[in-house]
């Protein structure tokens, strides 16, 4: 243990590294606008459009006027869309979305009365929607534009009305969905220990035929889940246990460090469990002992909470997608859904690499201010220029939409943005391309351009190198810590490194950067920041954003990532029952069940109220009077063998 004099000059050198004056932006401050060599267009349908089944839209906020849950295209590129608002609902968009008019679009509603759905997946052109409590299928029998049919994939957990119990994602890997749950929380940060019966805080996977696995355990609150490479992948949100927030492509089986009352399968079986308490997690290498380590560390926006060192970018990322186009293709982008709470957060690029134990890391890099995205900013004045749901488009664009964030409790305000973010025929701008992990004691960078000839062939007086590693403890964000093991819980530093050369390679695009031997250590992280007015390309540009912070989980070489490609399975079975309905002689239900087993059908309006139960044995006919149908819109829904079917039926 180093003693507190040993700590404390650490501590100080960070904090006036840390604080000193930005030069620019992108320098220990957000970038301006949109990066240059990619254009962002809002897209949203224009004020004053009619949806496509004829039922006008309020005058504020036209068409558009919803936070965003999920999205996703159909096969000819029109767009489903989820709202995150209460009723909770699905649009389809149609194809002009893609096209040069975005704003002659028109919006159809086709669901209604789902239980908080920001999850949506398309698959063969069957709308997969991600609530709360269940997986959905969404039919449309009778081909009018709006579902009549709401048949749940799999329910196999429950739902409270605690904070930050999201359920995110559905991706789809052509057999699997998956989706990552939250753990339940009081107030801002305090977890509900134990966890109500039926929940799991980590990544669940489902198949259409209802078959529900438990995937991973150890999540706080997810802020999206995505495909990538072919392969799930979670950001996750800085909070207890997590002093940043986090990306990470979730393994079977696997525990990501949040210790409240996880299933025994998650539980590492080579050391103690992870105590409940503030100080669980001694050194790096404890820590990745007790828990997978994450692919990327995202630097948290308020320093204030994340203790001492550079200032972050983001407060709350939503998902993440592949860029396809431009200079920074295979690399891919984090959006950043909170806009309100610390001024304009980021959307970042990450460069992820693949270690030779097959594990994922990589760098981040500043990318967009929330800034250059569309949206409205009279809601509490606040800016409505977050970015929550994050996918690519049939045309490689990529598409935001927001959900109207004002602050980390993610208020849901009436009307957002949507966004097209596509490659620019700009000129590219000189910015780091790169950063790969070489080994055991060097780094490389990796330019779009060239480095001026005038800055020779050692540039390191011009990059600062600070190391930390995150201590996990129920303490909100805590803590940054630049030892190896803090003395106390108190302790917040970066430690600040030097004795390091930086060599600028032959063709000046390349700089390897190289540490003495010992210096490096896994399950740290680096951030790197190139200062200094002459630090400039061949063709005279300063830098795009200074700095970049990588996770070092294992020394390189690397190698691209490898993509998984999908295989797409079976569809679910056909509902087993059909409905036969005779005006006036009420409902006769006809189903067909495995010999002996229960079945239970319930006919409830849409305000939740119990119309009609039945229950019996095996395979049979069962009528229910025309008195027992709501006088509007009723859901008749059979649950047999952990199986549910439902459907919308009115009187």
């Amino acid at each position: 243990m180093q003693s507190f004099r040993t700590i404390f000059p650490i501590f100080l050198t960070a904090l006036l590294v840390s604080t000193a004056t930005a030069q620019r932006p992108g320098d220990r401050q957000a970038v301006a606008g949109a990066h240059p060599s990619y254009t962002v267009t809002n897209i949203r349908p224009a004020t004053g459009t009619t949806a496509a089944n004829g039922t006008p839209w309020p005058s504020t906020g036209g068409a558009f006027a919803f936070p965003v849950g999920g999205m996703d295209f159909m096969s000819d590129g029109r767009l489903v869309v989820t709202s995150w608002r209460d009723p909770y609902e699905v649009f389809i968009i149609s194809n002009a979305i893609i096209g040069n008019n975005p704003s002659s679009a028109t919006v159809t509603k086709f669901a209604t009365g789902l239980s908080e759905s920001i999850g949506v997946k398309v698959v063969n052109d069957s709308i997969y929607v991600l609530e709360k409590d269940q997986v959905t299928l969404l039919l449309d029998n009778d081909n009018d534009g709006k579902a009549d049919e709401y048949r749940a994939i799999s329910y196999d957990w429950t739902k409270s009305v605690n904070s930050k119990e999201y359920a995110m994602g559905l991706p789809f890997d052509g057999t699997w969905f998956y989706a990552a749950f939250g753990d339940p929380t009081v107030s801002n940060a305090t977890s509900v220990d134990p966890v109500p019966a039926g929940r799991q805080n980590g990544v669940l996977r489902f198949k259409r035929d209802g078959t529900t696995e438990v995937f991973t355990g150890g999540l706080r609150v997810p802020g999206g889940m995505s495909f990538a490479y072919g392969q799930p992948w979670v950001t996750e949100i800085q909070g207890g246990y997590r002093p940043s927030s986090v990306v990470y492509n979730p393994k079977a089986g696997h525990f990501y460090g949040r210790p409240i009352n996880q299933p025994a399968i998650f539980q590492p079986s080579t050391v103690a469990v992870p105590p409940v308490d503030s100080f669980p997690y001694d050194s790096p290498a404890q820590t990745a002992a007790r828990a997978t380590p994450f692919v990327l560390n995202l630097p948290f926006k308020n320093i204030g909470v994340s203790g001492a060192g550079p200032i972050g970018w983001q407060r709350s990322p939503g998902q993440l997608a592949e860029i396809k186009t431009g200079p920074f293709a295979g690399q891919l982008l984090v959006s950043e859904s909170d806009n309100g709470e610390s001024g304009s957060g980021e959307m970042i690029r990450a460069f992820i690499e693949q270690m030779p134990n097959g594990e994922m890391q990589g760098a981040v890099f500043h990318f967009t201010r929330n800034t250059a995205f569309g949206g409205t900013t009279s809601v509490s004045g606040f800016s409505r220029n977050a970015c929550m749901a994050l996918i690519n488009g049939p045309d490689n664009n990529i598409y935001c939409g927001a959900n109207g964030a004002t602050s980390a409790g993610w208020g849901r305000a009436t009307s957002v943005g949507l966004d097209r973010i596509t490659a620019s025929a700009a000129a590219v701008p000189f910015d780091m391309l790169a950063l790969r992990s070489m080994g055991s004691n060097s780094f490389e960078f990796e330019f779009t351009k060239p480095l001026a000839t005038g800055l020779g062939t050692d540039v390191s007086a011009n990059l600062v190198v600070q190391r930390w590693w995150d201590r996990m403890s129920d303490e909100y964000g805590c803590c940054r810590v630049g030892v190896d093991a803090p003395a106390s819980r108190s302790v917040k530093s970066v430690a600040t490194m030097t004795g390091f050369t930086a060599t600028v390679q032959t063709d000046r695009t390349k700089v390897t950067v190289t540490f003495p031997d010992g210096q490096l250590a896994t399950n740290w992280q680096y951030y790197f920041r190139w200062s200094g007015s002459t630090f400039r390309s061949s063709a005279n540009d300063s830098l795009y954003g200074a700095e970049v912070f990588y996770t070092l989980n294992a020394f390189g070489p690397g190698t691209a990532p490898v993509t998984v490609k999908p295989t797409l399975q079976a569809a679910t079975a056909a509902a087993p029952f059909t409905l036969t309905r005779n005006r006036g002689n009420g409902v006769s239900l006809q189903f067909t069940v495995a010999p002996g087993t229960t079945y239970r059908v319930t006919l409830t309006g849409l305000d939740g109220k119990v119309l009609a139960v039945r229950r019996g044995n095996g395979s049979g006919t069962l009528v229910l009077p025309e008195s027992a149908l709501p006088a509007g819109i009723g859901l008749l829904r059979i649950e047999a063998a952990r199986r549910s079917y439902a459907r919308m039926i009115s009187r």
